[in-house]
Formats: structure tokens, sequence, C-alpha cells
């Protein structure tokens, strides 16, 4: 069954489940998946996974029958590897060659000396090579049955976002608990007043989310947010869509975040260029979604909801506290600015390309997972010390068990729409959207914003859209005399992993959840903020290479 057709199945099953058949989420994606996973042959299962290990070929030498490869990741002297070809037969690929990895060059390439077979050299461009164990995996994974899928893509995310998110949980929580987020909304209030607050969280969000993930950075702020919220009795909606704006379009286009950093690796453009370039394109479209923002706001009221860790009785009681009793804005700060700090240091620590002392240390700590167990520890004892002589233990353990009963639902939910993603990108649907996208050097940058959207909408994570479309356009953008930085190039791609933020998204999730939206409302306010968003981000960038091609 074409791919395309499998996804437009999956996505029916899993909207049909959540809006007419009330279903929870977490059943309606866990569905969604089964049934992609039944559609899904085992050839495309084999097809993907093969892909997905396969090593870029970057030469032959016809003389000496020698073929130069660009690994990922390193291989040893002596690694077999087989030269595969395009097949109509199943599973759609036969070998032709078997190859051995020898000693790398100067410039990084890995001659491999042809050990069997008579391959055309240079390879053709259909043909690539892996390394022989990674072709059992695939055929391994082909073999699996559909619950041992379901439960390895729920189980990655599970593993990826777990910790995160229940660490998250009970700083917001603890933040609430010990006042510390009242104290630094006073602060921001009297700093900036109310009328600039919106801004204030877009402004919050862009800065952070380059440092840490912008679902982190969600985390951290939505608190805040929170109890402006109640300080303010309104635009709640504003609120939220300021941070979404800020931190969205950073995370995909401003390193040190991942996405952008391994774009830019991949299309070889210089870091500091996508730094500034990405901010650029990134706080131009974070604009344009705000203006969207302050629209939305106007039109629709969001209530402030009972949220992750948050009973309503929570914040009555946070309404009506004293601001004499809250903790210093110093103090408050900490749970917040010690995981940025960390994760920011370690990933500062991992672009030298020299040891520096400590740097192991500060690697350690700056572990997305350490670092917010550093910050949730201090958090803990922020509210220790507030309740100190007044049951301090119990308000403790309390905080911390609500926190996590309400992240385990939001993991659930979270990990089946992983397991839904990983479903999806098991059909093989990036080599489809691959075939049906002309190959010409005009118009590359749409193009490559085009795939972008669609690797997105079907997998539902902005960094594979990424990492997948860079592969796509990468080889095609090496071809072609672009007339441009290829920053812009790299820009693009970061703006067409925006849309189109829906259910199968882990974000959709936990921007929803956190903020107490509903489903609905959360697509009429945040995924419409980034499909904006992604095309004006779009239009800089093809501006951008026009006036200034650098």
């Amino acid at each position: 069954m074409n791919p395309l057709l499998i996804l437009l199945i999956g996505m029916a099953v899993v909207i049909g489940g959540i809006l007419l058949l009330r279903l929870h989420a977490f059943l309606s994606l866990l569905a969604g998946g089964l049934v992609v996973a039944i559609l899904t042959p085992n050839a495309n299962i084999y097809r993907f996974t093969l892909r997905s290990g396969g090593i870029d070929v970057s030469g032959a030498d016809v003389t000496t029958r020698t073929v130069y490869l660009k690994a990922k990741q390193k291989l040893l002297n002596g690694t077999p590897l087989l030269v595969l070809e395009p097949s109509p037969a199943a599973p759609g690929y036969k070998q032709i060659a078997t190859l051995r990895a020898g000693s790398a060059d100067a410039d990084g390439r890995i001659s491999a000396s042809i050990v069997s077979g008579n391959p055309p050299l240079p390879l053709p461009k259909d043909d690539f090579v892996i390394e022989s164990a990674k072709e059992a995996t695939a055929r391994e994974t082909a073999a699996q049955t559909i619950g041992e899928r379901i439960g390895i893509g729920f189980g990655n995310t599970a593993r990826d976002v777990g910790i995160l998110i229940a660490l998250a949980a009970v700083i917001g929580k603890c933040l609430m608990e010990s006042g510390a987020a009242e104290r630094i909304v006073c602060s921001l209030r009297r700093g900036l007043g109310d009328e600039h607050a919106g801004v204030a969280f877009a402004i919050s969000g862009f800065v952070l989310a380059s440092l840490v993930l912008s679902d982190t950075c969600f985390y951290l702020l939505i608190p805040v947010a929170q109890v402006m919220r109640l300080r303010s009795g309104r635009d709640y909606l504003l609120y939220i869509l300021g941070i979404v704006s800020g931190s969205v379009m950073s995370h995909s286009l401003v390193p040190p975040a991942a996405g952008p950093t391994f774009v830019a690796a991949e299309l070889h453009v210089n870091l500091a260029t996508m730094i500034l370039i990405g901010t650029i394109v990134g706080g131009i479209a974070a604009a344009s979604g705000y203006l969207y923002a302050l629209w939305a706001n106007r039109r629709w009221v969001i209530p402030l909801r009972p949220t992750v860790g948050v009973s309503e009785a929570d914040l009555a009681e946070i309404a009506q506290r004293d601001e004499s009793t809250l903790p210093p804005l110093s103090l408050s700060l900490v749970p917040i600015l010690i995981p940025v700090l960390l994760i920011g240091g370690a990933a500062i620590v991992m672009d030298l390309h020299h040891e520096v002392p400590g740097a192991r240390l500060i690697r350690t700590l700056g572990e997305k997972n350490l670092a917010l167990a550093i910050a949730a520890a201090i958090a803990l004892l922020m509210v220790r010390a507030r309740y100190r002589g007044h049951g301090s233990k119990r308000k403790v353990s309390h905080a911390a068990a609500e926190a996590l009963g309400s992240a385990g639902v939001m993991v659930l939910m979270i990990s089946a729409g992983g397991a839904f993603g990983y479903m999806l990108r098991q059909s093989d649907i990036a080599a489809t959207i691959k075939q049906l996208v002309p190959i010409s050097k005009y118009g590359l940058l749409p193009l490559a914003w085009l795939v972008a959207v669609c690797v997105r909408t079907s997998g539902g994570s902005a960094i594979v859209s990424m990492v997948t479309t860079a592969g796509i356009v990468g080889p095609l953008a090496a071809g072609n005399a672009l007339g441009y930085n290829p920053v812009y190039l790299a820009a693009a791609i970061g703006c067409g992993s925006k849309p189109i933020l829906w259910m199968n998204d882990a974000g959709f999730w936990i921007i929803g959840k956190m903020s107490g939206m509903t489903e609905a409302e959360t697509l009429k306010s945040a995924t419409i903020l980034m499909c904006i968003m992604g095309t004006v981000g779009l239009g800089v960038t093809m501006l951008l290479a026009w006036v200034w091609p650098m």
C-alpha cells in the first residue's frame, strides 16, 4: 500500500477517535499506530531501516577499484560492508558487492576496497553502502511483530521524554508551592508592566530554547504564565503563545539547539553564520507569530484550568498570598537558570575542538535529565524551606507525588504519539515524498521547506523532519550552483519543520496539557501560530538569499 494512503488513514483514525468518538488521546494514538502498523508491508520497513543506516559515498577510484565513504560514525578498519542497488523484487534492494573498510584520509574520507562483486564505479546515485551488521538489523526489524514495533516506538519516546517530563512537572509544582513563580511574575510586572508581559515571554522563550529543548523551555515558563494570569486576570492565551512563538523558532534555527546544529553540519554551514541568520529569520518569524497571538488573545478567552501538578485549590491559594512571604528573586530564579546554564555550558564545551579543564564534568552535569534533576532537588528544598516547622516534609512529599501522578498521564499520551510517529516513519513515507519532489536547482528553498513540512506533518517530530530533509536536499544542493550561502537552505529547512503541529507530535500534547487547553483550542491557537511563523520564516529566508546572498 502507498505510504501516503497509509498516512491519510492513520491521521483519520487519530483525529476521528479524538474528535468524533471522544476517545482518550492515548487510546486514539495507539489505535492510529496499530492501523498504520497493520497496513505497512514488511518490505517498506526493511527499506526504511536499511536507508537509515546507509553510509554516504563521496567518490571512487576506478584504477584501484576503491570506494571512498563519508561515514556519519567512525568505521573500524576491516569492517565488512555491502553495496546494494534497487531491485524490483521484494524487499526492494539486492546485494551486488562486498567491501572492506580501510583507513581515513586527511579529509575524513574512508577508503573501502572491493572484496567481491563487480559494482560499476563510480556507484550510481541510487546505490548505497551499509555495514553488513546493519543490513541484518534491517531484516530483523522487518520480521518483528506489530506489537514489538509499537512497543519500541512507545519505549523510545518514553526514554527520551519520560524523565524530563516528570522532573519538569516537579519543578513547575515546586515553583508554585514555594512562591518562586509568583516572585518572578511580580518582578516582571514591576519591570515591564502587564502590557509588555507577552513580549517578555516571547523573548525569554527565544533565548532559552537555543540552549535547552523547546519543550523544557515551555515547562520552565508555563508556571510563570499561570501565576501572571492569576495576578492580571487576563491575557492567558497571549502568555502561552508568546512562549511558543519564541521557543519553537529558536529551537529549529539557532545553534546550539540540536536540529539547526545538525543541519548546519550536514550542509557545511559555519556555525557562527547559522546563529546569525537563524536569529534574524527566527526573530522575524517569532514576531509574526506574536502578532497572531495578539489577535487570537482578543478573539478567544482561555480560562486558567487545572494542569499538570496544579489543582484549582493550588491556584486559589496562590492568588491570595502576601508578596512579603515570597522568596527573593535571586533564589526564585535558581531552578530555572540552573538547567539553562548547565545544558548551555555542556553544549558550548561539546562544540569546542579542544579539551578544556573539567569538560567531562560539565558534559555530565549538562545532560538534560541530570540538569533538571539538580534543579528539581533545589526546587524541593525551596518548598521545604518555605514551610519549615509547618509540616515541611509532608508538603514536599505531597508536591512531588501530585506532580509525578499528573506527569505520568502526560508521558503515556506523548509516548503513544511517539509510537504512532514511529509507525508512520517505518511506512517509508520519507522516501515516497522524495520521489514526488521534482529535482531542480531552481526554487530549492521552497522545495526544502515543503519537504520538511510533509515529513513533520507525517512523522510528528521537528528534529526528524530537519534530519530527513537535510538528507534529501543536501545532495541536491551540492550538485547545483546555489548562488547563495547554503545557510539559507538550512534556515528554510528549520522553518519547514514548524508546520503542521497536530496530535502525532509530543509538542502538541505538551503545549495543550501543560497550559490546560483542549485539543480544539490547541489546534486553533498553537497549530495556526506555527503555520504562520513557518511560512513567514520561509519568506524572510528567500528575501535574505536574494538581497544578501553572502
